[in-house]
């Protein structure tokens, strides 16, 4: 059993690393002993292991210390990112967020830079390394809500636009609630982007997570 953590401070957390653990098995996510009812805070999700806010984040849930600690719900979408951001919204009791699981030996989230024009495509992005069934794909946290990209995915490397290629969605930069955030994808190999609209530069990143069955 391997355990993560991360302090909870008075804004937002750094990071909390789940690349670590095994995502395909049991996580369990707690408060430390101490936190109550008027702690309360914001949990958010991110593919860019730099993230310092809610900027391109998206918002998993809320959830406050005391009797009731982290929801069962809460607990099992969390697991399904490589990265987790913590917001205090109130009370200030000091403490920290567990993650306890399996180690595991995932391999780093994979990146591309970003088509700087809208109507180019991306170079290729290579998901091959990634071990997890379930892989997901979005944006760096440059990326605003203005910066929009269809997503083309295909299992052969020499994919360069959406000619024979599948098509998974289209991926929004912001923050918040963005349901458009990032996409989940199983069984493609590559990836290229190509940019709709927006200018902001950034990168596209894939990292592998858990199999969450709807």
């Amino acid at each position: 059993m391997q355990v993560n953590s991360v302090a909870l401070t008075a804004g937002y957390s750094s990071i909390l690393n789940l690349q670590t653990l095994d995502t395909n098995g049991p996580i369990a996510f707690i408060l430390s002993v101490g936190e109550t009812a008027a702690d309360r805070f914001n949990l958010y999700g991110t593919l860019d292991a730099a993230a310092t806010d809610n900027t391109n984040a998206f918002l998993i849930g809320v959830f406050s210390g005391g009797a009731s600690n982290l929801p069962t719900d809460i607990a099992a979408r969390a697991k399904t990112w490589p990265f987790l951001l913590i917001q205090r919204t109130s009370g200030s009791t000091g403490g920290t967020l567990f993650a306890a699981g399996n180690p595991a030996t995932l391999p780093a989230v994979v990146s591309v830079a970003a088509p700087a024009v809208a109507g180019a495509y991306s170079a290729v992005l290579d998901m091959s390394t990634l071990s997890a069934e379930t892989v997901r794909i979005g944006s760096s946290r440059q990326m605003t809500a203005l910066d929009s990209f269809e997503v083309y995915l295909s299992n052969d490397s020499s994919i360069g636009s959406y000619a024979g290629a599948y098509y998974a969605g289209r991926i929004y930069g912001g923050g918040g609630a963005n349901i458009n955030n990032t996409v989940l994808v199983s069984g493609f190999a590559y990836a290229v982007f190509l940019r709709v609209g927006g200018s902001a530069t950034g990168t596209m990143l894939a990292a592998g997570v858990s199999d969450r069955k709807s």
